[in-house]
């Protein structure tokens, strides 16, 4: 398990000191810390999102390069199907 401790941890620590000196502030900060918590965990399954489209594409680029030069060198081999018996 990865620990982070950022902005948004800061401020909830924050919120709980504050508790009860200034109950309002407390629940600004709070408030601030789970939107700062939401915003980065969107970001997070964005990135793995992202990181497995790039996955995928690469792995389709790769396929679609391997078949061209399988069909090339059949080509330039001569080895070319007759379906017809024309060419």
């Amino acid at each position: 398990m990865k620990v982070n401790i950022g902005m948004p941890e800061i401020l909830l620590l924050g919120s709980f000191y504050l508790y009860q000196q200034a109950f309002a502030f407390s629940m600004v900060l709070l408030g601030m810390s789970l939107f700062g918590k939401l915003i980065s965990f969107g970001n997070d399954i964005q990135q793995k999102k992202q990181s497995a489209e790039a996955g995928k594409e690469l792995t389709q680029n790769i396929m679609d390069s391997l078949m061209n030069a399988v069909t090339l060198s059949g080509i330039a081999n001569g080895t070319k199907s007759k379906k017809n018996g024309y060419h």
